[in-house]
């Protein structure tokens, strides 16, 4: 990280930052926080608030014109970039850790080991029904593929979940928890942050095919920009790696 620079900060909450995603359509980032406040930030660090809540916010995502956040209560807030009032949808019975958009509607994880779609009709989102988790942990990665989706828990459970087969589990996947995820652009491969400090690839079948050390502590975000992997961690430090290697 000789080379990195810093280009913004961007300051105003009060509580801690949970979540962060970029809104193509706005052009902005948005915030997820402690506070109970969605945010959204102007490049030069002015930030507005998109949604107030009586709990935290601890995930956030966007689609299009939509925007996500999940709260401590269960609760997701929908939002439009067209500033209509949010829509709040009673999710889960406890924490919305995951959540995963696709052109069909909306997937959430929460803390009580449930994932659940949701289908948009018109401007509203409506619940469709809940699968547990095998281990029934908190829901902290989904990620959507072509067949199916990627499934990781607190407790450790990993693997891949469709509503015709249901869950199935990755081999030899470890006791730790499953943080985020990507799906490699250029292999056939599904890429795993763990709470080990660990990045693990997996092939399609659950097989694995590669593990390292990345850092020092969980590592809690993971995202892809062109074939570059970048990987945030509770040991205070952010790495850059290449999908190739």
């Amino acid at each position: 990280m000789e080379r990195s620079e810093l280009l913004a900060v961007f300051s105003g909450h009060s509580g801690a930052v949970y979540d962060a995603a970029f809104w193509e359509a706005t052009g902005r980032w948005v915030t997820a926080a402690g506070d109970g406040v969605v945010a959204q930030w102007e490049a030069d660090g002015q930030g507005t608030a998109l949604c107030h809540h009586s709990s935290p916010f601890y995930s956030v995502a966007t689609f299009g014109d939509w925007l996500f956040a999940g709260s401590a209560s269960g609760e997701v807030m929908v939002m439009n970039r067209d500033g209509r009032p949010p829509q709040r949808v009673e999710a889960h019975a406890q924490r919305v850790f995951a959540l995963a958009p696709t052109l069909e509607g909306l997937w959430s994880g929460g803390g009580a080991g449930q994932i659940r779609p949701w289908a948009f009709n018109g401007d509203r989102c409506h619940p469709g029904p809940a699968f547990r988790a095998p281990d029934g942990s908190k829901v902290r990665t989904l990620l959507a593929a072509a067949d199916g989706w990627l499934v990781g828990t607190s407790a450790g459970w990993l693997g891949t979940f469709t509503p015709s087969s249901g869950f199935i589990r990755f081999r030899d996947a470890p006791e730790t928890g499953h943080y985020g995820a990507i799906r490699a652009r250029n292999r056939a491969a599904w890429i795993v942050a763990d709470g080990d400090g660990h990045l693990r690839a997996y092939r399609n079948d659950g097989e694995p095919v590669l593990a390292f050390p990345a850092h020092q502590g969980p590592v809690y975000r993971m995202v892809q920009v062109g074939e570059t992997i970048w990987t945030a961690s509770r040991d205070k430090s952010i790495k850059a790696w290449s999908e190739h290697d």
